[in-house]
């Protein structure tokens, strides 16, 4: 016969983990439902943003830029981490006054929108704000991630010097070279969370590769901070005897503090639902593995970590409208 009783794909018995196939059939129907419901609303109610009143309201008057302004605010701080480095790379500053210094930049760095934001005087909207949050914390994450490079080179030259491996003149120019604010830019704007003190480079620039390179961070929307706490912050926990559980709770809670500060800022409201909400996912996580096994836990735990977070947002959204329904108007944008 060519019939045989087997287990069912879906249970935890047969040993089945290429579900590739289940999740293209969810994204295609999540994709035609959204789609469905576009259409009706656009046929009945039409296109209801006006662009031509955004943009009039854009230009109309300079103070309307307020959130441009903000980012462009930030080259202070840019400028300030690329002068600690050269004081340090002179000597002119010790390196535990410049690790204070540093760390400072970057507390300012974070604070810094967060006031302008919150201040009563600042007409800035949520969408500008949530953009201004978005590049300040990008700018932060790079800065931080400028000064472990150039402290990890510094350390490296001091044993050198000690007598491990006799560094040549050449090395140190190459350095010294790479202390400029053309240097410091170009890692800016480079798709990477990650400084390395020399970014490979073409003579051209390959428009096809670098537009499938965009396409695959748009993808992989998470992967640039994922290798960013990986080296700058897992990694060094565990150098120092910190279990990787405890490790990896450590970056998990960053990551919930950070979506909550560019979530709440701009809406003017603290109520920790995000962070919360991802709190708990640790305890339901950690629930669901002692008391489920097999497929069944793991897609449980993917299902929690999957709605966890957008429900918390909605339920800002949802207070937000809720508080500003009363007015004349009101904009997000």
């Amino acid at each position: 016969s060519c019939h045989k009783v087997q287990d069912s794909l879906l249970s935890s018995a047969s040993r089945f983990t290429d579900y590739r196939g289940i999740f293209n059939w969810c994204v295609i129907m999540l994709v035609l439902t959204h789609a469905h419901l576009f259409l009706e609303n656009f046929i009945q109610h039409g296109f209801l943003v006006d662009l031509r009143k955004v943009i009039q309201h854009l230009v109309e008057d300079n103070y309307n830029w307020p959130s441009v302004y903000l980012i462009l605010a930030a080259n202070v701080f840019v400028v300030a981490a690329l002068l600690l480095e050269k004081w340090q790379e002179k000597g002119f500053i010790s390196p535990r006054v410049g690790r204070v210094l540093e760390v400072g930049n970057l507390l300012v760095l974070m604070g810094f929108p967060a006031a302008v934001i919150l201040h009563k005087s600042t007409s800035i909207t949520v969408g500008g704000s949530m953009l201004s949050l978005c590049v300040y914390t990008i700018i932060a994450l790079k800065m931080y991630s400028y000064h472990d490079v150039n402290s990890w080179y510094r350390q490296g030259h001091l044993s050198n010097s000690a007598g491990m491996k006799k560094e040549t003149k050449q090395e140190r120019r190459e350095y010294q070279d790479q202390l400029t604010l053309k240097d410091l830019y170009y890692f800016l704007l480079a798709p990477t969370l990650c400084y390395q003190l020399d970014f490979p480079r073409n003579e051209t620039i390959r428009k096809n590769f670098l537009f499938q390179r965009l396409m695959e961070m748009v993808s992989k929307w998470n992967a640039p901070f994922h290798k960013w706490s990986s080296r700058h912050l897992y990694r060094p926990l565990i150098q120092k005897r910190l279990p990787p559980r405890q490790a990896e709770l450590i970056v998990f809670v960053m990551s919930a503090a950070m979506c909550e500060y560019l979530i709440a800022i701009p809406l003017h409201m603290f109520r920790l639902w995000i962070f919360g909400i991802m709190i708990l996912e640790i305890k339901v996580t950690f629930f669901l593995g002692h008391y489920f096994t097999g497929n069944y836990g793991n897609g449980m735990v993917w299902l929690c970590m999957l709605l966890g977070p957008p429900i918390a947002i909605l339920t800002y959204f949802h207070d937000y409208y809720m508080m500003n329904r009363d007015q004349s108007s009101w904009i997000l944008y």
